[in-house]
């Protein structure tokens, strides 16, 4: 039988790779059973077309207290939505 793991995807008005990196750690930590990455994506436009995806992937993924972690370092979070950015 195949673990399979779950992912949930992220959007952040994470401007930098600095603070992506960062904000990964501090998820890590807080959640050290879950792996996580991002991508930096077009940051040039407002968020949030402009943005930051973070992933998670593991078991028992919690996307509201992640939310609530990034959120509370001053960073703008929401789970990934199927929208249309002009």
């Amino acid at each position: 039988m195949v673990d399979k793991k779950n992912t949930e995807i992220f959007i952040s008005n994470i401007h930098n790779s600095v603070g992506a990196n960062k904000t990964i750690r501090m998820l890590e930590h807080n959640f050290p059973n879950l792996k996580f990455n991002y991508d930096l994506g077009n940051i040039e436009k407002p968020y949030p077309c402009g943005n930051t995806i973070i992933r998670a992937e593991g078991h028992n993924i919690s996307p509201k207290e992640i939310i609530e972690k990034i959120i509370a370092t001053g960073i703008r979070c929401e789970i990934l939505e199927d929208r249309i950015c002009k």
